[in-house]
């Protein structure tokens, strides 16, 4: 590809999988648009073809290399079923995320500012894509938790994830607690009433994503040592957020463990979003506390010696 339209080059990927302004995820199609130092043809693009449902990738905001994978991707890949991604925000440093059905490359974008800290870990998948409970049993306690009526999936619509196994986890099975306060004319907030439940919020499907607070995130250190994707797929991607292209046929070369085939001849893919910065602040945050303990104990041990000395 040539430098210099690379770097004006203009990229449509159409069929947009997005939720809560999170993730936004994307089937590649050969669907793109370039437009070569021509900026008020640019911009006529922009205005004109953009639309909800699509992302746009600039070339002069990232390495051509880059820009030639995601070009590779495209025409290899086009036309095929998007994957669904099941999502939970551990912390806002830390996502989880389950992808299902996956029969091509896709582009998964992260709304956040783009920066080279954002890493993606494929990770082992052990447990298997349609997960062993007892779920007719689960479903029984499913309900719709108060105030969440417009984006809770109801228990019909649950049952219809499962069968099509786009749900990984209902939670623990034990009971929870949730609290419900009201307000009084002063906008004092007073305790009104406890809400039990036992499965978490499931939410309703929303551009081939759902969001579920049911499953239960590992260890903090779960990615440490781990390989992430390379940064040739990491993108700055609607001009300011950062996108990833994950390939599959990448993913069975370097990262296998983290596939499980399905019946269908579809892959099942698990993967942790992490801002690696935060693993510094867990690594000072382990050397204080031996610090303060270690000196706690020498002072402890000081301290015990000359009280007990023998006269």
């Amino acid at each position: 590809m040539n430098a210099q339209i690379c770097a004006v080059l203009v990229f449509f990927v159409k069929r947009v999988v997005t939720f809560c302004f999170v993730f936004t995820l994307f089937q590649l199609e050969n669907d793109l648009v370039a437009a070569e130092e021509n900026y008020q043809e640019m911009g006529n693009i922009l205005v004109e073809e953009f639309e909800a449902g699509q992302a746009i990738i600039l070339g002069n905001q990232n390495h051509p290399e880059k820009i030639v994978a995601l070009v590779k991707a495209i025409k290899q890949h086009s036309g095929l079923e998007q994957p669904i991604i099941e999502f939970l925000k551990i912390n806002p440093a830390k996502y989880y995320l389950r992808v299902h059905k996956i029969n091509s490359a896709f582009f998964l974008i992260f709304s956040e500012t783009f920066h080279e800290g954002w890493k993606v870990y494929p990770l082992k998948l052990e447990t298997p894509p349609f997960f062993n409970q007892k779920k007719h049993l689960v479903l029984n306690e499913y309900k719709t938790l108060e105030g969440n009526e417009e984006y809770q999936a109801n228990v019909n619509e649950v049952k219809e994830f499962i069968q099509q196994g786009w749900i990984s986890s209902l939670g623990d099975g034990q009971q929870k607690k949730r609290r419900h306060y009201r307000f009084l004319e002063n906008d004092r907030k007073i305790f009104d009433h406890n809400e039990i439940y036992t499965i978490n919020f499931i939410s309703k499907i929303t551009y081939n994503t759902i969001q579920n607070n049911n499953f239960i995130p590992g260890p903090f250190y779960e990615t440490w040592g781990k390989n992430h994707l390379d940064e040739i797929y990491h993108l700055k991607t609607n001009g300011y957020a950062n996108g990833w292209l994950i390939d599959l046929e990448s993913l069975k070369k370097n990262f296998p463990n983290a596939l499980i085939a399905n019946k269908d001849g579809s892959f099942e893919l698990k993967l942790i979003l992490e801002f690696s910065p935060q693993k510094l602040l867990y690594f000072c945050l382990g050397v204080s506390a031996f610090t303060f303990f270690s000196s706690f104990l020498y002072i402890l041990y000081f301290f015990i010696k000359r009280t007990f000395k023998p006269s």
